[in-house]
């Protein structure tokens, strides 16, 4: 597949085509995958939905969630993640922001939605992932994505650039209001593949994933490992440490991906050692820095794993730059990692480049 085409959406379809059998996410095989985003594809055009409406995808830990992320993508849509435990007022807030057309999210955050005392004016239809206990306006069309990702016309693509705009991911806004940053086909999927490239992804490969689907670290990690036709095993949260273990034991999982808490709460635990985890060979960190002790004490429990230590912004993709294992000492920083895009320095005033050092700034460069 050229890379003019290599859109996450065709990067699944891709798969599929090649070994529609393979795990994909838990029991659910690339064929199935496929065809079920394609179904809630032609569910959302029949409702409506066109060709760069925003959509917003409000759910985690379940397959659902890339079936609805998927389905978008392949509808022409542009894709909205948030997250499930997001309150009425701020859903609202956030669909009326993005002009959201329609939102597929299980029933408690739809009910906190229709609870709210003014509906986003361009909402128009609820893909619901269990049954809601209230109702929606009658001008909202309701529809159980059930039923949507079973018997829906099938649509897999529906031939968007990919200058398009793929995907609007919120900023926390602890610094003030969140903001929507705008992502396009090209960005996501040139991100996507550099990514696969150096964690050398392949579809041996099976990810423990505990991180939450919507978050832009966790998003960019779903879509790296079926971009590479390696499957997923959802291993919980690392509130419940000794089952994230547990899995990677027992699914001979191959990869593990978090910020500093889900490290920190692992080393806790007490008889490491009566856990195999030898199938693993790399680990990712990113979402802050992790400290020097912990990252030893990381690489002292998991000798056989490359830890690649990365940074990355909302703004590029969630992760922009990485620090290779081979060049990892116990005194390394971000200093001397990586870029996943190209630096341009020149895009810089002269007047106000930094010179190297602690405080030095660049400016990275990629598809737009």
């Amino acid at each position: 597949m050229s890379h003019s085409d290599a859109k996450l959406h065709r990067l699944l379809m891709d798969r599929s085509d090649r070994d529609p059998y393979a795990l994909a996410y838990g029991p659910v095989r690339y064929g199935a995958l496929a065809v079920r985003a394609a179904r809630v594809a032609g569910t959302l055009r029949e409702a409506g939905v066109r060709w760069g409406d925003c959509v917003a995808v409000a759910l985690d830990g379940c397959v659902e969630y890339l079936v609805a992320y998927y389905g978008t993508l392949m509808a022409g849509a542009t894709v909205v993640p948030l997250s499930p435990e997001i309150r009425g007022a701020s859903l609202a807030r956030v669909l009326d922001h993005c002009g959201a057309s329609a939102v597929i999210a299980a029933g408690p955050t739809l009910d906190r939605l229709a609870g709210h005392e003014c509906l986003p004016p361009r909402l128009r239809v609820a893909l619901h992932v269990g049954t809601p206990r209230h109702a929606f306006s009658p001008v909202i069309d309701s529809i159980d994505f059930a039923v949507a990702e079973k018997s829906g016309r099938e649509i897999f693509d529906t031939g968007a650039q990919g200058s398009a705009l793929a995907c609007v991911s919120y900023t926390s806004g602890t610094t003030g209001a969140p903001k929507g940053v705008m992502l396009s086909h090209d960005n996501l999927a040139s991100n996507v593949r550099s990514i696969v490239d150096y964690l050398d992804l392949g579809p041996t490969d099976r990810l423990a994933m505990v991180l939450p689907y919507h978050y832009v670290y966790g998003n960019s990690v779903l879509h790296t490992h079926i971009a590479a036709g390696g499957s997923i095993v959802d291993a919980g949260s690392t509130a419940f440490p000794v089952r994230v273990l547990e899995t990677i034991q027992d699914e001979r999982c191959t990869g593990l991906s978090g910020v500093p808490s889900t490290f920190a709460s692992l080393v806790r635990i007490e008889d490491l050692d009566r856990f195999d985890l030898g199938s693993l060979r790399y680990l990712t960190q990113a979402g802050g820095a992790m400290t020097p002790s912990l990252t030893r004490r990381v690489r002292a429990i998991f000798p056989e794993a490359k830890l690649f230590v990365m940074y990355g912004q909302t703004e590029a993709g969630a992760r922009l730059s990485y620090l290779p294992p081979t060049i990892w000492t116990a005194r390394s920083d971000r200093s001397a990692s990586r870029s996943l895009a190209s630096p341009s320095p020149s895009s810089i005033p002269p007047e106000r480049r930094s010179r190297p050092g602690p405080s030095a700034r660049s400016s990275p460069r990629g598809p737009t």
